[in-house]
């Protein structure tokens, strides 16, 4: 295929578990944008997250941040959405009712989460960082929210919510996305990483069939469905494995991303 573009996850994917990006993989990209190709992301994390965790040298053509709530191109914001307010304050009211672990992230950056009686437990979490810059509140903040997360350290309790959540969407307006085994993101009605990058592509002028996709989770397969050619990291579950075209060689440990890219455009 004729490769215009790649686009690129984050977390377990680009990022190593340690939330870092190895300096070989940061100055390949570069190379790879100086020959032409565009380098392009597509995240459940925030424009703000996003700026945090990746160093100034790495630099992109466009981001579809929040699952497609936020799209920005080289140089501007090009679409920016909110979840309904009502929406917000149902999801939280039955998530603490359920007894999952919230956050929920507002366009101007901050992260709040309503007090529950589970509270102190987050700081006993191991498969989730809690933020630790969160405004506890007594009220749930529903203004401009872009996202919201669930996650427990009990894999079983956020399958059970997702499923729940399924439930809810025939009520409520929200799209929702297992974003790994425990954590799931929740944005605005049909917004998704393959949405979010549609409306970037066609800014682009460029074929999703021009396009690589390389991600681990659950909230990439909708895109896998769309581009030439998908790859899902060593360390990606079954799940997504399988609706890739390819598997990569390492896991994002082990610099997968880097070697896989190295092998294709040689």
């Amino acid at each position: 295929m004729d490769s215009q573009a790649i686009i690129l996850d984050l977390d377990g994917t680009t990022l190593t578990s340690k939330k870092t990006v190895n300096p070989l993989l940061v100055e390949y990209l570069q190379t790879l944008r100086k020959r032409g190709l565009l380098v392009l992301i597509a995240t459940g994390r925030t424009i703000f997250e996003i700026r945090k965790i990746l160093p100034k040298e790495f630099k992109v053509d466009g981001i579809v941040a929040s699952n497609g709530m936020n799209i920005f191109d080289a140089t501007k914001q090009i679409i920016k959405k909110d979840i309904p307010s009502n929406t917000v304050q149902q999801l939280i009211n039955q998530s603490i009712e359920f007894g999952i672990h919230h956050e929920i992230y507002h366009q101007d950056g901050t992260v709040t989460a309503m007090k529950t009686p589970f509270q102190s437990e987050t700081t006993k979490l191991k498969l989730h960082n809690f933020r630790k810059y969160i405004k506890w509140t007594s009220s749930i903040y529903t203004n401009n929210v872009e996202k919201i997360v669930f996650f427990d350290d009990h894999t079983d309790l956020v399958a059970n919510w997702f499923e729940n959540l399924k439930e809810m969407q025939r009520d409520l307006e929200f799209s929702a996305a297992l974003s790994s085994s425990h954590l799931i993101d929740v944005n605005g009605a049909g917004a998704s990483k393959a949405t979010g990058t549609t409306l970037l592509l066609s800014k682009l002028n460029i074929a999703f069939e021009n396009v690589m996709a390389f991600g681990d989770g659950g909230n990439d397969i909708p895109l896998f469905k769309k581009v030439g050619k998908s790859i899902a990291m060593r360390n990606a579950r079954k799940e997504v494995q399988l609706h890739a075209d390819e598997i990569s060689k390492y896991t994002n440990d082990e610099n997968g991303l880097y070697h896989h890219l190295h092998q294709l455009f040689h």
